[in-house]
């Protein structure tokens, strides 16, 4: 599963806001801040903002460290009451900022509009407050530091091979995870993650690190939050390898249907509970962590290794929808196993409706709510999967020639998707583009 990565202001909404007072009787905010924000699916991440005032107004600039040198100004700087709405350009996707000055004027408070609500907190810079406030930040990016160097220190990949059974199936960063849980004393787990885990770990691990596992602090911060969680699959991580003979047994049904297909070494990690599987150059990339049953693995490593055969370009929706949906259909029918299954009951229930819907979208580049990401009202998860399912069904059993079938599904006839789509017939309650 691919999933695109994100700045840290996206999405943004306006929302209404409360407040009492009046700016005039704060605090002046004039002056440089140091802090820390805090956006949903993105942690905590160290921010300057710097903020001025003359005769014509406010202005000011924000600058996230981690991810630039270079400072966003501020579109605009209005007040509100006590506060100072704060709103980026559009180069940052049109964040805002509603902040506010402490009654002591040490610090600045208030809250991120961006992907969600989130916080920001800040102290004038160079203060002992100011310190104290961006110490953990700053071991956080010190340590993503050290783990993205480790990230791009890995080998170039070998060719994959034509032989099902050839394929290495690495379970060894499953036992370093979890002997460096048991050595680490309870103020030093991640220089033990990245000591006994992520220097020792394979070329898997450090392909997992960039978007998924990101450095030992923030993996150590997350364990610290979720022990209970992490220490419930244990037992089924090490039991991976009571997969392996019905992985095995995909991969050579996969050479049968599909006689082009190479198969990479699959790589067995543990993670953040963000990503169940992944490809890359080296292999297959699979967070143990998210599964709780060693006979769920066949399914999702089958997805993974049909995307790892594909090919083409998958940046519109519909497109993107039949690279994720075939991988899931063929994936099924080497593995059988179907990975998105809340997905499919709610899709064959609603199916007319769904492709109504789907079908004003084709070309869009925003792939929420269709998939990667929980819909608000409620539906359940990648229903973009289904749609991308039930197309490559539907052309697979309108052929007659079924191993040309698979072929045109895995390679999208070429990458010509909506030739697929057109030649399936598939058009449920009659509507279509």
């Amino acid at each position: 599963m691919r999933f695109p990565s994100r700045s840290l202001f996206a999405a943004v909404s306006l929302a209404a806001f409360s407040a009492v007072g009046s700016l005039s009787a704060q605090p002046a905010p004039s002056g440089r801040w140091d802090g820390v924000a805090r956006v949903p699916g993105q942690g905590a991440l160290r921010v300057v903002i710097a903020l001025d005032s003359n005769e014509s107004g406010w202005k000011g600039t924000l600058t996230v460290p981690s991810q630039s040198p270079r400072p966003f100004t501020f579109a605009s700087i209005a007040r509100a009451q006590d506060s100072l709405i704060l709103q980026l350009p559009a180069a940052a996707s049109n964040g805002v900022l509603r902040v506010t000055v402490s009654s002591d004027g040490r610090q600045l408070r208030g809250k991120v509009i961006a992907q969600g609500e989130g916080s920001v907190e800040a102290a004038r810079a160079g203060t002992p407050d100011a310190a104290a406030l961006i110490a953990p930040v700053v071991r956080i990016e010190k340590s993503r530091e050290v783990a993205n160097r480790l990230a791009k220190s890995v080998p170039p990949a070998k060719p994959p091979t034509p032989i099902p059974d050839s394929a290495r199936l690495v379970t060894s960063d499953i036992q370093l995870f979890w002997s460096a849980l048991d050595k680490a004393p309870a103020d030093s787990l991640s220089e033990y993650l990245q000591r006994e885990y992520l220097d020792r770990a394979s070329v898997g691990v450090r392909d997992f690190i960039s978007g998924r596992i990101m450095s030992a602090e923030d993996l150590a911060t997350l364990v610290r939050a979720r022990r209970a969680t992490y220490d419930s699959v244990r037992a089924a991580n090490l039991d991976v390898t009571k997969a392996e003979a019905d992985i095995r047994n995909a991969f050579r049904r996969l050479k049968e249907l599909y006689p082009p297909a190479v198969f990479p070494d699959v790589y067995f990690v543990i993670g953040r509970f963000n990503s169940g599987g992944t490809s890359t150059d080296h292999g297959l990339l699979i967070g143990a962590e998210m599964y709780r049953d060693p006979a769920s693995l066949p399914g999702i490593v089958s997805h993974e290794l049909i995307h790892f055969q594909q090919r083409y370009r998958s940046v519109p929706l519909l497109e993107h929808s039949f690279m994720e949906g075939s991988a899931d259909f063929v994936g099924e029918l080497i593995s059988g196993r179907q990975i998105n299954n809340d997905a499919h009951k709610y899709g064959i229930a609603h199916e007319a409706e769904l492709w109504r819907e789907f079908s004003a979208h084709f070309d869009d580049k925003d792939y929420f709510p269709w998939m990667y990401g929980r819909p608000t009202d409620g539906r359940p998860n990648d229903l973009g999967y289904f749609i991308g399912y039930r197309i490559a069904q539907a052309y697979y059993n309108k052929a007659s020639d079924k191993t040309r079938a698979i072929r045109d599904i895995i390679t999208a006839r070429d990458g010509h998707v909506r030739e697929v789509l057109s030649m399936s017939g598939y058009a449920p309650g009659g509507s279509s583009r």
